[in-house]
């Protein structure tokens, strides 16, 4: 078994999907390095890519034309970055930058629509997985909200 088979069995957004699924996504999907402060997609680009991070940190950034960059959140090893291909037109909605040097493995989202599609039973359960990796990913942008909204109070 390759690494990179190895690697996408491991990782949540794959967890449950059968070996023969896992053998296809590794065929159009590729390890890929990004240095320090590199920006690995930008807002109003093509949104044609999942990303699982494999080593490193990410930043996701929005700009503000008054405050510029927001750091909405980093993500870490484990972790996956590409929903943007989900709803037409897909286009990156923020940026993402690396933090630190990073590593990912690089999956081309249209194939991978097309094999959720092709294979209903997988592309169930690649799907099931996803919508629990943004629900966790959800939490955890409302717990700092929470944390943002609660420092801030009476200082209005």
């Amino acid at each position: 078994m390759t690494d990179l088979i190895k690697e996408l069995k491991s990782h949540r957004l794959f967890r449950n999907t059968e070996d023969n699924a896992i053998a296809a996504i590794a065929k159009f999907s590729s390890h890929h390095d990004f240095m320090k402060k590199q920006f690995i997609f930008e807002a109003g680009n093509p949104a044609d890519t999942v990303y699982l991070v494999i080593k490193g940190q990410i930043s996701i950034e929005l700009h503000h034309p008054v405050r510029g960059t927001i750091v909405l959140e980093t993500l870490s090893a484990g972790q996956f970055i590409g929903l943007s291909w989900l709803n037409l037109p897909a286009v990156w909605t923020f940026d993402a930058r690396s933090v630190s040097d990073v590593s990912v493995i690089k999956i081309d989202a249209v194939k991978l629509d097309s094999l959720c599609n092709e294979d209903r039973n997988n592309g169930y359960i690649i799907m099931k997985n996803l919508a629990i990796l943004t629900r966790d990913r959800l939490q955890s942008t409302r717990l700092q909200l929470m944390d943002v909204y609660s420092s801030s109070r009476g200082k209005l």
